[in-house]
């Protein structure tokens, strides 16, 4: 199932991308503009996937988490491993959410990308901007702080 995860873009999305590019440099507008949108159509119900996976992973590892410090709270209540559980589900709560958060934000991006994209983002410079600073800044710049937080916390 993990390679799946992995390897699906490759599969789904390079197509798409050839064809549109390919439509497009022969001016069938038409057919360039159905790839370019079921593209991000498909970029959205990956994401929508993704935060699947990334919500019951994070319910299962909280779970575990919570189970932990049961046990530890019923034998002894005064082990150190205590705090260092309880400071792990901290740090993954933050981290894990914000991943989340900004893997929806990106959603958002996606479904109105693709279906807005003639009408108003090529158009209209402001909009068309926030959408680089989006994807190319925003959203990788908190995947890479909830890393750092994760991992160095």
């Amino acid at each position: 199932m993990g390679i799946i995860v992995i390897i699906h873009p490759y599969i789904i999305f390079i197509p798409f991308v050839l064809l549109s590019g390919y439509y497009s440099d022969i001016n069938d507008l038409e057919n360039a503009m159905l790839y370019f949108k079921a593209h991000y159509i498909c970029w959205t119900v990956c994401a929508i996937l993704y935060i699947a996976l990334l919500s019951y992973l994070y319910y299962r590892l909280i779970y575990v988490i919570n189970y932990q410090i049961k046990n530890i709270k019923h034998y002894d209540a005064n082990n150190p491993d205590l705090n260092s559980w309880k400071r792990a589900k901290r740090n993954i709560n933050g981290s894990l959410l914000s991943i989340i958060g900004g893997v929806i934000f990106q959603t958002i991006l996606s479904i109105s990308f693709a279906v807005s994209y003639k009408e108003m983002t090529i158009f209209i410079d402001g909009v068309n901007f926030l959408y680089y600073l989006c994807w190319n800044i925003i959203i990788p710049f908190n995947g890479f702080i909830s890393e750092i937080v994760f991992l160095y916390k």
